[in-house]
């Protein structure tokens, strides 16, 4: 199964949360007992630094057992320490932000690694501080 594609976006110093639910091919939600999960954005694709993880070890991703449901959280005080170069953002979709990658990649309790969905992240700055 090819990843799905899903653009985000983060509001620099505001909470974030996306819930999904992954199911199979029947449409049924695939049970995510003994799973574990990570997702990572990055300024580009071969980018060495990461701008955030966000895993279920941090305690920023949650996985729903048998109902196959994933939120991923991350908070207003990490998204705000994040910092933007200036140079790097652009408007997009009428704001003015900085486009990053993403990826969620689920891991099943035998190792198996299933990358769920990707994207772009779009990261908008923020005004008051």
């Amino acid at each position: 199964m090819a990843a799905g594609i899903y653009d985000i976006i983060i509001e620099q110093g505001a909470d974030w949360r996306l819930v999904i639910t992954w199911k199979d091919a029947e449409g049924a939600p695939v049970d995510l007992t003994g799973y574990t999960a990570r997702m990572q954005v990055r300024e580009s694709f071969s980018s060495k630094l990461k701008v955030f993880e966000l895993t279920t070890e941090n305690g920023h991703i949650t996985l729903g057992g048998a109902d196959g449901i994933v939120t991923m959280e991350l908070p207003a005080a990490a998204s705000a320490a994040v910092v933007i170069n200036p140079t790097k953002t652009a408007w997009i979709d009428g704001k003015q932000a900085q486009q990053l990658v993403f990826d969620l990649e689920m891991i099943s309790a035998a190792g198996a690694v299933t990358r769920l969905i990707q994207g772009a992240a779009l990261f908008v700055p923020e005004v008051t501080k």
